[in-house]
């Protein structure tokens, strides 16, 4: 898989013509030119550079092909990489070049395509990792996110953390959104890595964000303030700003409290001061009490928006 990553990030030549180099599948993959190809991969690839309406509909015929999806995926994603490299992006009036083309077809190409991409942002460079995470976003499947969310079990840590990261970018998953959720607030509340909790802990705020449902995610985020790292709690209080939702006041008034006891550092206390302020928009004295006062004269108003936006 390493070599396969480092040869996707290879710059792509030929850009300027519309055609890119693509990889021969078991050549662990070496970069071969267009004439190289086999005849089937060669014509596809052709009619890929031409474009227009013939090239959609051999798109689309395409995908009955599990050879010819891979190598479409793989090469359509390598021209991403290395227009992104050389800076070929299409500017506001122009016309898509090859960086906009591929990455339209790839969103086509939907769930044909998503598993590579889902490997490509879990253990891939950070712009190679970004570039696939922005395709899968722009797919709006409710599968991709169930995929993504399952990588929160694997062995190594910085894919768990990188898929945390992916599924706060990815959009709601409609009628499988606790399939997504689920593993999040597991990971949370159970992952040994603070920086991978941490990382679930802003990417439920953002997804619950998207949806009308979002007292399972607040009392996620609510337990999540007391983690025994610092920067879970710092996270936490990040993704109740996001989620929006201000019955989380109560628990960040006692984490507020409990940090003020214990001495633990400014960090912690600016991060909940700063999640109370955002929550309520209220400009309270970073005290407990101060904070206590404020919520017995306003609580039951904010409480109420909640109920009547719900």
């Amino acid at each position: 898989m390493k070599r396969r990553v480092l040869a996707l990030a290879a710059l792509v030549v030929g850009l300027g013509a519309g055609v890119g180099c693509a990889t021969t599948p078991r050549d662990g993959g070496r970069v071969v030119g267009v004439e190289e190809l086999p005849e089937l991969q060669r014509s596809v690839w052709e009619d890929w550079a031409a474009g227009g309406e013939a090239w959609e509909r051999r798109r689309e015929a395409a995908l009955g092909d599990p050879r010819l999806t891979r190598f479409l995926g793989d090469n359509l994603f390598r021209v991403m990489v290395g227009a992104y490299a050389q800076g070929a992006l299409a500017r506001r009036g122009q016309l898509p070049g090859p960086f906009e083309r591929a990455r339209r077809d790839l969103v086509a190409m939907g769930p044909a395509v998503a598993p590579f991409l889902v490997e490509m942002v879990v253990v891939a460079d950070s712009v190679v990792s970004f570039l696939a995470g922005d395709v899968l976003a722009r797919m709006d499947d409710p599968e991709v996110a169930v995929a993504t969310a399952a990588r929160l079990g694997a062995q190594d840590r910085e894919e768990r953390r990188r898929a945390a990261e992916l599924l706060g970018r990815l959009p709601h998953a409609r009628a499988r959104e606790d399939e997504a959720n689920e593993p999040l607030r597991g990971a949370l509340a159970g992952d040994p890595e603070w920086s991978v909790r941490a990382e679930c802990a802003r990417a439920l705020g953002a997804r619950a964000a998207r949806g009308r449902d979002r007292e399972g995610a607040r009392l996620a985020l609510e337990a999540a303030l007391f983690d025994p790292d610092p920067a879970v709690g710092e996270a936490a209080c990040a993704g109740l700003v996001e989620l929006g939702d201000p019955r989380a006041v109560p628990a960040l008034i006692d984490q507020l409290e409990a940090l003020a006891r214990d001495a633990t550092g400014l960090g912690p206390l600016r991060a909940t001061h700063a999640a109370l302020r955002g929550l309520t928009g209220a400009e309270v004295p970073l005290d407990p009490r101060s904070w206590r006062a404020w919520w017995s004269v306003n609580g039951g108003e904010l409480r109420g928006r909640v109920r009547s936006r719900g």
